[in-house]
């Protein structure tokens, strides 16, 4: 049975909107890993590397697998581990993260409104007819009998045998579908909105979902051997490049930039072969660094190298009856370690399970052990998801990397033995770097590599570049004490998160992060994937549905062509080291603020979304900037670093014959939610609004209208472990007897 992944809430419903997934795929994971079949952004904080599994059992059915502690609710309770998951389960990944619906074959039914709001229905694929009525036993949808708005039998969608659904109306019963009234026959779109009765009566989705079967291998066509002719004779011209140099492969990646827009209109195998040159030519660019890499080697003293090499660490993490390699760690003090911030994160509070492997291979487990990750890493997460472009007012965050990407591990006790620990540069040196300087890092590269599974018992790799570029933490010029982003083209994957950069001197100047991939795609066989060791979810002696010699698709990183990698300046090492990095952060934060009128804003766009919203003649039917502050202030957790929830309050008045739309900006990047409380406590929110709830976002909306003047309060609030600066705004416009919203505003309680 395939599946199909709607996303409501998060970074991927604009991005993506939905995902499917046909019966080939028997586990799904989510996360933000690079492996990740439903793959969040890093900036993505509530959501794990590698979160939760849907895992399709042999009858067809999906469970929840959970790996660990990471938070996943279904329906708004907390998930099982093998718990089923239905059609139209509405699942949310992490505290206050993004949310999707489950789809599966079939028709899906979600009362909205009436008796039945809040219930869903579920009829599989296949099902010839579907009715609607008040009597339980007789209709698949069975309103209870009070609800006399409804027929006893008010109508039937009829399906076919495609999964095709059309509208079977019984006489002298109302039916609506959208806006307009049903008629006979008419068919279902993939998602409608039906309505019974009248205009006020009962409602529910329809969502249809048809099979994403994978089905039986299609046999070979013929070719079109123009497209096939000139991708081969592009994989001969990458061999001339090794060759005939740099020049030569920037001519190629032209070539190929043009076949890749002529071959999209090809089938997907052609896709594949396009990937596979595009793997020869990151090859051949490779070779051309390699060469590059040999002249830095030249410049980086023989005694820096092997002190370097002495002074990296493995970390590493007992799953699953098994050591697997994380990432790198390396000693600038006998007690202490500096590696990635989002390293750190993943060992905070999983201390027990990590472990650090010494380059003599002795192991040092870390379940005394704390880390401490910059001050600034996670302020700048969630304020750079604030910025970006806007086009018209639809709104594109900033694609630069995550800044501050530094932490200490603290051990409990001193490495043993006599640890080699590096040395940092100091201020004045690292002010005076430039692109072209020679530079070498050792980590432990495992993505992609050959050789993962005995990559706790080897030695890591030193590798040589050069300093590509240096920049801001917006990746933009400035001057050089904010240059803490080092560009250089030392070779990077998956593996090397933490690693040290040194220059010339054979001093630290920066820490590894990451680096720029692409994604590719490529075949593999099921049978062997499953029997792969190191798959992460294998599949013991279970067999695939899929007869032998049947192949699938997945995708896999690899370098960018740009060959352009990351590390973060080693003053931010330094300054937490000298205790002096938590001061520092508010001088960081006006920067930020200063940098930040160079972008558009996340908040300008929700402002053009809410005022035509109150423009349109079935919203409001208003218009004009009125809007006015209530309020600022910054919504501060019970204890720094600790997850509580956090509200402030803002008294207002709201007159009758006014519509109101109370709005937040989220200045910090930190999801707010809004509440407008009588006194008495009661919630409320107009019937016309959009967002039937509260739900933590950037920035908030509740529209509100009143019958007489009331006073209110208006709750910020957020569940959040860090402090939160937000404004408070309120547009107010005056309804008469000409609004369309005049005749029928109301408010509901939530």
């Amino acid at each position: 049975m395939s599946i199909t992944i709607k996303h409501l809430e998060g970074p991927l419903k604009d991005k993506l909107g939905q995902q499917s997934f046909d019966d080939a795929k028997r586990t799904i994971l989510v996360g933000r890993s690079g492996t990740a079949d439903i793959a969040y952004p890093e900036e993505c904080i509530a959501v794990d590397q590698e979160h939760f599994t849907l895992n399709r059992d042999d009858g067809g059915e999906y469970r929840i697998g959970l790996p660990g502690s990471c938070d996943v609710e279904i329906d708004g309770r907390p998930a099982e581990d093998g718990e089923p998951v239905t059609s139209g389960s509405v699942i949310t990944v992490g505290t206050g993260g993004p949310s999707f619906e489950v789809l599966l074959p079939g028709v899906t039914i979600k009362h909205l409104e009436g008796p039945l709001a809040g219930k869903r229905h579920y009829f599989p694929f296949g099902t010839e007819k579907i009715t609607f009525g008040r009597l339980p036993r007789q209709n698949d949808a069975g309103y209870p009998e009070d609800c006399t708005i409804v027929g006893r039998n008010h109508f039937s969608l009829k399906g076919d045998e495609n999964g095709n659904y059309c509208v079977e109306l019984t006489p002298n019963h109302y039916v609506q579908i959208g806006k307009s009234a049903a008629n006979n026959g008419d068919t279902v779109q993939p998602s409608s909105t039906f309505r019974l009765g009248n205009k006020t009566g009962p409602s529910f989705s329809v969502a249809v979902e048809k099979p994403q079967g994978a089905g039986k291998v299609t046999e070979d066509n013929i070719q079109v051997a123009p497209v096939h002719e000139k991708i081969d004779e592009t994989g001969t011209k990458i061999e001339h490049t090794r060759k005939y140099g740099t020049y030569a492969i920037a001519g190629l990646a032209t070539l190929l930039v043009a076949l890749g827009i002529w071959s999209d209109v090809r089938d997907r195998q052609y896709q594949q072969y396009l990937n596979q040159v595009r793997q020869q030519l990151a090859t051949g660019l490779a070779a051309t660094e390699d060469k590059l890499s040999k002249l830095a080697e030249k410049d980086i003293p023989l005694e820096a190298q092997t002190k370097l090499l002495q002074a990296v660490y493995l970390v590493a993490k007992h799953e699953k009856n098994q050591t697997k390699g994380q990432a790198t760690a390396w000693a600038f003090a006998p007690d202490k370690l500096a590696t990635n911030a989002h390293v750190a994160k993943e060992i905070a509070g999983n201390e027990k399970s990590f472990l650090l492997i010494a380059p003599d291979g002795t192991k040092i487990e870390l379940a005394n052990a704390r880390v401490e990750v910059h001050p600034a890493y996670f302020p700048f997460i969630d304020y750079k998801r604030t910025l970006g472009q806007l086009s018209g007012d639809k709104f594109k965050a900033l694609d630069i990397i995550k800044e501050y990407d530094v932490a200490i591990i603290h051990l409990a006790e001193p490495l043993p033995g006599n640890p080699v620990v590096l040395e940092l540069a100091d201020s004045d040196h690292l002010k005076k770097l430039k692109p072209g300087a020679p530079v070498a890092s050792v980590g432990f590269p495992m993505e992609g590599m050959t050789g993962t599974m005995v990559v706790t018992k080897a030695p890591a790799s030193l590798r040589f570049g050069n300093i590509g570029a240096l920049t801001d933490v917006f990746m933009s010029r400035a001057d050089a004490d904010k240059l803490f982003l080092i560009q250089h083209s030392v070779p990077v994957a998956g593996g090397v998160s933490g690693s040290p950069l040194i220059d010339a001197s054979g001093m630290v100047i920066g820490i590894v992060s990451g680096g720029t991939t692409t994604k590719a795609l490529k075949e593999v066989s099921v049978e062997l994937k499953q029997d792969t060791p190191d798959d992460e979810n294998p599949k013991d002696d279970k067999k695939s549905d899929k007869s032998e010699g049947q192949k699938a698709t997945e995708t896999f990183r690899i370098p960018s062509a740009a060959m352009i990698n990351f590390a973060h300046r080693s003053d931010l090492l330094e300054d937490m080291i000298s205790g002096e990095a938590k001061d520092k952060v508010a001088g960081e934060e006006a920067y930020w603020d200063s940098a930040a009128k160079s972008f558009d804003r996340y908040f300008d766009g929700a402002v053009k979304r809410l005022l035509a919203f109150a423009a349109k003649p079935d919203s409001y039917g208003v218009s004009g900037d009125t809007k006015s502050e209530i309020g600022a202030g910054t919504l501060q957790p019970a204890k720094d670093g600790s997850w509580s929830l956090a509200v402030d309050t803002h008294k207002y008045e709201l007159e009758p014959d006014h519509v109101y739309a109370f709005i937040a900006d989220a200045k910090s990047g930190v999801p707010l939610a809004l509440n407008v409380k009588k006194k008495s406590g009661e919630v409320l929110r107009d019937a016309k609004d959009p967002q039937k709830s509260s739900i933590p976002q950037l920035a908030p909306v509740v529209w509100v209208t009143v019958e007489e003047k009331t006073p209110v309060e208006i709750e910020v609030f957020s569940l959040t472990d860090r402090s939160a600066n937000y404004a408070l705004y309120v547009y107010d416009w005056k309804l008469d007897e000409k609004t369309p919203a005049a005749a029928d505003a109301s408010s509901v309680e939530e």
